[in-house]
């Protein structure tokens, strides 16, 4: 039986695009329904939920929610925490990151990862899900 993840996105109307939730401008990622998306950064990762219900307790009331297959998932085994990555100059900051991350050194930050995270190689859409029960 296969298994499936859940992904958290920003839909920006202007754009027509599915974002990143939590990570903005260049590092961020696009997203498209039924198409393999890999991150903008060399050597990084994709955060996605395991469980439904971590998703929807991540989600704010603007996210969308969404049930996708995934490649290479390795679930998060403690709360880390990382820097909200805005701008060019928070790419260092996320490079370092994620090679600490890697290595499992510690990188602890600013922003909260949640409970239930796990990181993927790359992420595939499915459909959209409902953030309530």
């Amino acid at each position: 039986m296969k298994k499936y993840f859940y992904k958290v996105l920003v839909y920006r109307a202007f754009e027509k695009t599915l974002h990143s939730a939590c990570i903005s401008g260049p590092a961020s990622i696009t997203y498209k329904l039924n198409k393999w998306t890999l991150p903008t950064i060399k050597g990084s990762k994709i955060f996605v939920f395991e469980k439904l219900s971590d998703a929807r307790s991540f989600a704010n009331e603007y996210d969308k929610i969404f049930k996708c297959q995934v490649r290479n998932p390795k679930p998060i085994e403690k709360a880390l925490n990382s820097d909200a990555f805005t701008n060019n100059r928070d790419i260092p900051k996320l490079i370092t990151f994620w090679k600490r991350f890697s290595k499992k050194q510690d990188c602890q930050t600013r922003f909260v990862i949640p409970f239930g995270t796990s990181v993927v190689d790359a992420v595939k859409l499915l459909k959209e899900v409902s953030r309530y029960e």
